[in-house]
């Protein structure tokens, strides 16, 4: 026959053994945070899911019972067996963070106030950087730089959008490619900016085809 105690853990999983690292290969740093929280949901949501989607909640720490006529409080099995799993998720999420990062949960004691903490806390940083970023890509200019740096430097800058979960949609892309372009550009700009509006890979295309047209035309003047 079972015992309370035995009932108490098969409640709740106990997956000391997973390999982590399968499911978080990146650790949490200031520049990531989207990408991470899509690693460590995917880990917690294959073994805990319970615990994040309100399915399992904190038993008390202890239960009454009745001993001689008299109500007694003792530990409550549930809670010891509950405690195992939790700690164990707020070890995941510390052990997954990068050591600058570490100064922000110290002194935290459950998984939820460390979840909370560091989803606060980058809410806010991503937002920062997500302005950061545009204001880049409208700086972002060519000048005398060779068109494939210059597509380097933009692609890189909406690369970084797209890891803060802030992708620029296509033609935001196109229009502000050729914004950069600069003098000697107006012809392509107007040709490319007019409907329909290419595709960005497409318009990455068709700037190395005028570059490449540009250059013939220099050397036989």
């Amino acid at each position: 026959m079972l015992t309370s105690a035995t009932n108490s853990v098969a409640k709740y999983p106990y997956p000391s053994t997973v390999n982590v690292a399968i499911f978080v290969s990146i650790k949490l740093s200031h520049k990531n945070f989207l990408l991470w929280k899509t690693q460590i949901l995917g880990l917690i949501e294959s073994q805990l899911l319970g615990f994040i989607d309100g399915t399992i909640l904190t038993p008390s720490s202890t239960i009454e019972s009745f001993e001689n006529g008299e109500t007694v409080r003792q530990p409550n099995p549930d809670y010891s067996a509950w405690k195992k799993p939790a700690y164990l998720l707020r070890g995941w999420l510390i052990g997954s963070l990068t050591e600058e990062l570490l100064g922000l949960v110290v002194g935290l004691k459950t998984f939820e106030q460390v979840w909370k903490t560091l989803t606060r806390a980058f809410a806010r940083e991503s937002k920062d950087r997500e302005i950061m970023l545009i204001g880049k890509l409208q700086l972002h200019r060519k000048q005398d730089k060779p068109v494939t740096e210059y597509v380097t430097g933009f692609k890189a800058i909406c690369d970084e959008l797209v890891v803060i979960g802030k992708p620029l949609e296509d033609d935001d892309k196109v229009f502000w490619l050729v914004n950069g372009l600069g003098p000697g550009y107006e012809s392509f700009m107007s040709s490319i900016l007019k409907p329909p509006i290419p595709s960005y890979l497409d318009a990455v295309s068709l700037l190395q085809g005028h570059e490449t047209m540009k250059d013939l035309h220099a050397g036989e003047a």
